[in-house]
């Protein structure tokens, strides 16, 4: 009655993938409908080092000429 059969044995393991690969998918999916409700991370802008000039007072990007006139 209770005998392990090459059958039953065949029959049982394709059961447990079929589960086993189901909760993965669910899992994976439910990750990415997290993932796309968030927010995007925004990148926070690139720094760059101002220069004063030594003429009118303005402050520059370093390596870009002031182009004041007196």
């Amino acid at each position: 009655m209770f005998g392990l059969s090459l059958t039953k044995l065949l029959l049982l393991a394709a059961v447990a993938a079929i589960l086993w690969y189901g909760f993965k998918a669910v899992r994976r999916r439910d990750r990415r409908r997290a993932e796309a409700a968030q927010p995007p991370k925004s990148v926070p802008p690139a720094t760059e080092l101002m220069v004063k000039c030594s003429v009118c007072g303005t402050y520059n990007p370093s390596g870009v000429v002031c182009t004041h006139r007196p």
